[in-house]
């Protein structure tokens, strides 16, 4: 499983039910692709626990800038 690294500020100490992000150079996840992501302050320091979310792409990359994303908690499944 993928880790993300989310920067937050002092206000944000647990990952948001839905949250978008944009992808790293070169990072490609699958639809509903399940991730850890892990939120970090500025001086690089983990904050809160990490939490399992799941990825939707909503706007493709190109050359430039690569893909954005919503991570979203993701259905229990047996």
């Amino acid at each position: 499983m993928k880790t993300i690294k989310i920067r937050t500020d002092e206000s944000v100490s647990q990952v948001p039910l839905l949250i978008p992000f944009q992808g790293a150079p070169k990072d490609q996840f699958d639809h509903h692709e399940r991730v850890l992501i892990q939120l970090v302050n500025d001086d690089g320091d983990l904050v809160g626990e990490p939490e399992i979310r799941a990825v939707v792409k909503t706007h493709d990359g190109d050359e430039n800038n690569s893909a954005w994303y919503e991570a979203f908690v993701p259905k229990e499944t047996d």
